[in-house]
């Protein structure tokens, strides 16, 4: 658990959250906490950069 925690940089406790979900078969995108991913202005750049 050390090794995947310093390779993705998060904490333990963050991995273990994951693997429980996961062992529930709860694979749907989580809500985003961070505002700019949830703006307009964001998805439209996101969109030209990707379409």
């Amino acid at each position: 658990m050390t090794a995947l925690a310093e390779h993705f940089r998060v904490s333990r406790s963050t991995i273990y959250e994951v693997l429980a979900r996961a062992r529930k078969q709860e694979f749907a995108p989580r809500r985003s906490v961070d505002d700019r991913f949830k703006s307009l202005k964001y998805g439209l750049k996101r969109l030209a950069k990707v379409a």
